[in-house]
């Protein structure tokens, strides 16, 4: 459920960046830090996400974080074949790196 509202959010700040122009300094969507000074440091990311909401809807932020999940295991595979680690460990690994990204799945700017 966190996953969905992430996604419908996300393209609050993209969508702001798109028409205006401009980053959105200070935050307009935070009613706890109304008017403090805000470093949108994941402006770019922002901006993929609302075009990917744009032309593919809910599914496209959630497409393109799945792509990154999964090319982070197949390059931590790659990484520890690489180096010589026997395919029982390499997959004990991987497993223990899914579960560990559990709570980080989903569209997450700052993730990227």
């Amino acid at each position: 459920m966190a996953a969905f509202w992430a996604v419908m959010n996300a393209p609050a700040d993209g969508r702001f960046i798109a028409q205006r122009h401009r980053l959105p300094v200070p935050d307009p969507f935070s009613f706890t830090a109304e008017g403090r000074r805000w470093t949108a440091h994941e402006w770019l990311l922002e901006l993929v996400m609302y075009r990917l909401h744009l032309a593919f809807g809910v599914a496209g932020p959630l497409i393109l974080f799945a792509l990154c999940a999964a090319a982070t295991l197949l390059l931590s595979a790659a990484l520890w074949r690489h180096v010589g680690l026997a395919w029982p460990w390499t997959t004990t690994l991987l497993v223990a790196l899914f579960l560990a990204l559990a709570p980080f799945r989903g569209p997450r700017p700052y993730l990227a």
